[in-house]
Formats: structure tokens, C-alpha cells, sequence
């Protein structure tokens, strides 16, 4: 197993343990293909299984040497979502920020609120 304590990754998978452990192309590969769907890690990875297939080899052995054995639900297009947080944050308008990733408002509004309520539950 390789050495990943330089990570501080958390004990299951996040949007951001991922993104840190497989980067964000792997990421967003894998939540084109699996998004939304919970899948099974497994403990050992090999190239024929579908995570593999999907984010390489080299990157399904890193999930499998972290979180190998757990179900996680694939996030659903993280880099849109982180997009969406940045521009809200930075001041722009919700109807602007729609027009400019090519959704609508209550997508816009689904993610902040998303994100507002993680936040909350951060603090416990």
C-alpha cells in the first residue's frame, strides 16, 4: 500500500478526499459515469472492474488501498457544483451564474442550498 498520510484524507469518501486522492479529471470521470449511483470499492482493484475502466488503474488502487470494502455514493458533476459555490461566493448574480454554466436558477439555488446545509451540519 502506498503511503498517503500526506493527504489527510478523511475516513470516508468525499467530493474533496477524492478530488485530493484521484484529482479532478478522475473525479469528474467517474461521476459522468457513476453519478448519483452508490458503488461498492473494492478491496482489491483490478483492470477489468468497472471503476478501473472508468478512472485507470493506477487510480481505482488508490480508492481501493483508502476506502477498498465501502459503498459511496458518487457525487453528481462536482466540478459544476464547485464552479457554481466559487462564482456565488465571488458576488455574481444567480441569473447570471445560470446563463454562464448553461442550467437554470433552481439548479443554481439546489447547489448553494446544498452547500449551506453541509455547512450547518459542519459545525456539529
Amino acid at each position: 500500500m502506498a503511503d498517503y498520510d500526506h493527504l489527510d484524507l478523511p475516513d470516508n469518501p468525499t467530493t474533496d478526499g477524492l478530488r485530493m486522492l484521484i484529482g479532478d479529471d478522475a473525479l469528474e470521470q467517474l461521476s459522468v459515469d457513476f453519478g448519483g449511483a452508490a458503488i461498492s470499492i473494492p478491496l482489491r482493484a483490478t483492470e477489468s472492474g468497472p471503476i478501473a475502466y472508468c478512472i485507470g488503474l493506477e487510480a481505482a488502487k488508490r480508492l481501493s488501498d483508502i476506502w477498498g470494502g465501502m459503498v459511496m455514493t458518487v457525487p453528481v458533476r462536482p466540478s459544476r457544483n464547485a464552479r457554481i459555490l466559487r462564482m456565488y461566493n465571488d458576488g455574481v448574480p444567480i441569473n447570471r451564474i445560470a446563463r454562464i454554466i448553461g442550467t437554470d436558477r433552481s439548479v443554481v439555488y439546489r447547489v448553494i442550498k446544498a452547500s449551506a446545509a453541509k455547512d450547518q451540519y459542519d459545525l456539529f
